[in-house]
């Protein structure tokens, strides 16, 4: 029911790839991974389900660590800030919030007509997620998490890779 397309560019960090992507998707609704995101089964559908609910806001699921053979300090602590509650009621599962991670994150093509989701400017990791967040408050545009909403992520859980990756 849907299909992907591989793009190579020049490195020119992370929003400029999601751009990209995003000016060349084909479909109404388009869904942004990162890498090392490893997809639930179901996410593809709730994050349809969600822009249904929510025409023109901007969806965004969980993303947990694998459990590591000894669980660390650092993994439990990451466990703990990615860990949510969750209904039984996939409905009751979206939550309105200022925030969001890019980790699976979905919005309809329409909302960003430019075709320019991220500002491409920004080459760090994460701030293009702060700049984000911030710019769909200014425009009024709603941010929905849904921690029913799962992804793996495969990436170790160490205090260097954690600090590294901060």
């Amino acid at each position: 029911p849907f299909t992907l397309k591989a793009l190579r560019q020049i490195n020119a960090g992370p929003a400029f790839a999601r751009n990209n992507g995003f000016q060349q998707a084909s479909h109404d609704v388009v869904l942004f991974m990162d890498d090392d995101i490893l997809a639930f089964p179901e996410m593809l559908i709730k994050h349809a389900v969600g822009h249904k609910k929510y025409p023109g806001s901007v969806i965004y699921g969980s993303c947990s660590y694998p459990v590591p053979e000894k669980q660390t300090p650092v993994y439990r602590f990451l466990e703990k800030l990615t860990r949510s509650e969750v209904s039984e009621d996939d409905e009751k599962n979206f939550i309105l919030t200022k925030t969001l991670g890019s980790g699976n994150i979905s919005v309809e093509k329409k909302t960003f007509p430019d075709g320019n989701f991220y500002k491409s400017s920004l080459r760090t990791p994460a701030a293009e997620e702060f700049e984000l967040a911030a710019r769909l408050a200014t425009q009024s545009i709603p941010i929905y998490f849904n921690p029913s909403i799962k992804g793996w992520h495969l990436q170790p859980t160490t205090i260097e890779d954690k600090c590294k990756q901060e």
